[in-house]
């Protein structure tokens, strides 16, 4: 089975002990070789390395061990000089019982060794969990080992239970989009599925689909939907229970394009609570008149900018509705955040007396609603309201008072935003302030820089500082003053400096220093 005993052995023997002790310690890399335990005849070895697996593989999801199979797949080579067409997994089988050697099979229906992998297959059929696996060697690039999958795959199906039906399907679609199995097993199969499911699906309490893996339930979702095991009903009480946005917004497509799917029936989707579903009918709403309608006005304070977009765009196209008016009018609404937004994103100007009032409103929202919209006006300037807001200690407003400042260029010099990052109590305005000084001319914020770099200073914070003095603009002209203060802060600071750093600075002044 391995080469004669001898040297070469014994070096595998070596290898084999050191990549093993690498696999009970968490590195998957050392798999590949520890593979190679199988095809010896030390039992003690072979038990070892099946359990080594069946501890790493256990606690993974079905998609996680496929990303592993195919890496193993792919990297482990023939070396060795082991004659796979000989290594029986009956014997693995006799020194790896239990949960191990449904692992041991799993992997080796990704070896590279074609005759192996055909073994695995037909072994796959005494053990439980397999039909996952078993769909995927359905697709494989060897016409036996495809066949041996089909033959087990005719009896596997008759006794699997509906749990593995359901948690197999991500694998059943990578066969539906293969291209490698035959058309008439393949019918058969679709046909054999959609039954076994359809009766599934009628025995399955809702509760434990919505307890799915995502995956999975995508899976389920199309072949029930486009096998047409599913009514509009059905799809309808799967969308009211689905949580996740990309499913959501599957299902209201094939819901509002199903040929039962009246107007009536759909409207009241535009108020669904997920913005996935409520763009979605308003599409759809807006396909089907080809013009606006009552109460699409309402749809301009949605909680989604891309609703707010899409109806402003359906009411300056159809008229019946002064959109910046309409804005204009509901800022004095007790929650008057989406119409704040909404006018921000409409008009770009004229709008900054109105915002500005806003600002003595005392809710956190409001308030940060109405910085983020000044900084998208044009005419807004007023740099010192927000670096009030900038020092605010509620860190949401300090965010969006930093957001619009980026957006309106605004800047305050960088011996300004160092005082004032020397003197900052709290993380978030260090934070923002350092992101400003970052964006200061490079000479300019050198000094400064230097001066706030330590050695022991946390790593994100360092790295962006590093950065800000590597990143030096080497067509500008330093002042003599600028280069006093930039040589003053070598002096205080270089010994922190990485080596080079400091050597690099003055080399650079060399040339750049205006006389």
């Amino acid at each position: 089975m391995l080469f004669d005993r001898g040297s070469r052995h014994k070096i595998y023997i070596e290898t084999m002990e050191r990549e093993l002790k690498r696999l009970e310690d968490g590195d998957l890399a050392g798999i590949r070789f520890v593979y190679g335990a199988f095809a010896t005849q030390d039992a003690e070895l072979i038990r070892r390395a099946g359990e080594a697996a069946r501890r790493q593989m256990s606690p993974m999801t079905d998609l996680q061990m496929l990303k592993l199979c195919q890496r193993f797949g792919t990297f482990t080579s023939l070396e060795w000089a082991i004659d796979w067409m000989t290594v029986s997994p009956d014997r693995i089988q006799r020194a790896v019982p239990g949960e191990a050697y449904r692992y041991v099979l799993v992997l080796g229906s990704f070896h590279p060794n074609g005759y192996f992998r055909e073994k695995c297959v037909y072994a796959m059929a005494g053990c439980q969990g397999m039909l996952f696996w078993l769909f995927l060697r359905m697709n494989d690039w060897v016409v036996q080992v495809r066949d041996a999958a089909g033959e087990v795959l005719e009896e596997y199906l008759e006794g699997c239970s509906v749990k593995e039906l359901m948690e197999s399907l991500p694998a059943f679609e990578r066969l539906r989009a293969g291209q490698r199995r035959a058309e008439s097993r393949m019918q058969a199969l679709e046909e054999r599925m959609e039954e076994k499911l359809s009766c599934a699906l009628r025995e399955t309490d809702p509760r434990e689909i919505s307890a799915m893996e995502l995956t999975a339930r995508r899976a389920l979702y199309r072949i029930a939907v486009r096998g047409g095991l599913w009514n509009l009903e059905e799809m309808e009480s799967c969308l009211d229970r689905e949580k996740t946005c990309c499913l959501k917004r599957f299902l209201i497509r094939e819901i509002l394009f199903h040929p039962d799917c009246t107007l009536e029936r759909a409207e009241h989707y535009l108020w669904d609570t997920s913005s996935q579903v409520r763009r979605m009918a308003v599409e759809y709403r807006y396909e089907q008149l080809k013009t606006g309608w009552q109460g699409l006005d309402r749809m301009l304070l949605d909680r989604s900018r891309g609703i707010r977009e899409y109806a402003a765009y359906i009411l300056e196209r159809h008229g019946g509705c002064d959109i910046r008016g309409y804005y204009l009018e509901h800022l004095e609404d007790d929650r008057p955040e989406n119409a704040i937004l909404g006018l921000a994103e409409y008009s770009r100007r004229g709008n900054v007396p109105a915002l500005l009032k806003c600002l003595s409103r005392p809710e956190r929202s409001i308030l940060k609603c109405t910085l983020l919209a000044l900084g998208s006006q044009e005419d807004f300037s007023d740099g010192e309201l927000l670096w009030g807001y900038l020092l605010d200690e509620r860190i949401e407003l300090s965010k969006a008072a930093f957001l619009s400042m980026r957006k309106r260029g605004i800047h305050f010099g960088a011996g300004r935003l160092y005082g004032a990052y020397v003197e900052a109590e709290y993380a978030h305005q260090k934070r923002y302030l350092l992101k400003l000084l970052l964006g200061e001319s490079s000479w300019e914020r050198l000094p400064f820089l230097l001066r706030l770099y330590r050695k022991d200073m946390p790593e994100q914070e360092g790295n962006q500082i590093l950065s800000g003095i590597h990143i030096r603009f080497m067509y500008a002209a330093v002042s003599e003053s600028l280069c006093r203060n930039i040589l003053s802060a070598l002096e205080e600071c270089g010994r922190e400096l990485p080596a080079g750093v400091e050597d690099g600075i003055r080399y650079d002044l060399r040339f750049l220093t205006r006389k």
